[in-house]
């Protein structure tokens, strides 16, 4: 039996997490085998896309900081000059107040961050 990927919140159920599992959708794009819309070589969801899309962007500035930070004292990826801390999940709540987010276990996976760099490289022909 085939399930929808697709969820409806209205209904009650819950959207999915994000999961980009091996790369294998985002690697096999890249040499050829576009049998994929999704990184984790799944059929497109919209919700789940938008959220694996957040945690690669984590898991960039978590490489960013990894390869970077010590050498430059750049803090990835802040404009506030108030933010200091480096290599953080900021956010705002509704008084504009700027707090420390918990990174996902998945967000904070360093061999997940080294494979997103690598894949990208890559991607724009650096590797």
């Amino acid at each position: 039996m085939i399930r929808p990927r697709n969820t409806n919140t209205l209904a009650g159920n819950v959207p999915p997490k994000a999961n980009l599992g091996d790369f294998r959708g985002l690697a096999g794009g890249l040499i050829g085998l576009n049998s994929s819309s999704m990184i984790d070589g799944e059929d497109f969801d919209g919700a789940k896309a938008c959220k694996d899309s957040k945690v690669c962007n984590m898991l960039t500035m978590q490489e960013f900081h990894r390869r970077y930070h010590e050498e430059t004292g750049i803090t990835f990826v802040v404009s506030d000059p108030s933010l200091t801390k480096s290599r953080v999940y900021w956010s705002w709540n509704k008084n504009s107040a700027s707090f420390e987010n918990q990174l996902s276990q998945e967000a904070n996976d360093e061999s997940k961050a080294r494979k997103v760099w690598e894949l990208s490289e890559k991607l724009v022909g650096l590797a």
